[in-house]
């Protein structure tokens, strides 16, 4: 998987699994807001490229794995693409009532970690969409506390 080429990632995953493709739906979380986004000049992206060789080559290696499994994969992806990108779209849409920061409204489990990170007002009418918008140490939590109540149950069982 790549960041840059998310939906395809996720679409070749679904290929792996077989899970159904709404499973791999998704809201982008910790976007930063556009205020607080800096643009690198080309000499410090040049700098940064020699400190971190090892990152690079590392991150050039995998990335070339990827763009050959997408040329193999090339039809499969075509054939999916738009279906994805079409339920991606009705969990916005059925999901998102606004975007915005914890500023702006962003509490309890939907509250982001960082006051430059946006986040999502989410419909609370319908309980699925919470799962696509909380913090992630609000869906940690949420996951720890699931784990427990199994290792319970299991304990419980024995």
């Amino acid at each position: 998987m790549i960041a840059e080429e998310m939906d395809k990632s996720l679409i070749m995953l679904h290929n792996i699994t077989c899970w159904p493709l709404r499973s791999f739906t998704y809201l982008s979380l910790n976007q930063r807001k556009q205020s607080s986004k800096n643009e690198i000049t080309p000499y410090s992206r040049e700098m940064l490229k020699k400190w971190l060789w090892a990152d690079y080559m590392l991150y050039e290696h995998f990335k070339q794995k990827f763009l050959d499994t997408l040329s193999r994969e090339k039809s499969f992806i075509d054939k999916h693409l738009n279906t994805f990108e079409t339920e991606n779209e009705k969990v916005y849409s059925d999901c998102v009532i606004s975007k915005t920061d914890n500023k702006n409204g962003l509490k309890g489990d939907f509250k982001m970690w960082s006051s430059n990170s946006l986040g999502y007002k989410i419909n609370e009418e319908i309980p699925w969409c919470k799962y696509y918008a909380i913090s992630e140490m609000a869906y940690t939590k949420l996951i720890r506390k699931s784990q427990k109540k199994s290792k319970a149950e299991e304990n419980s069982d024995s």
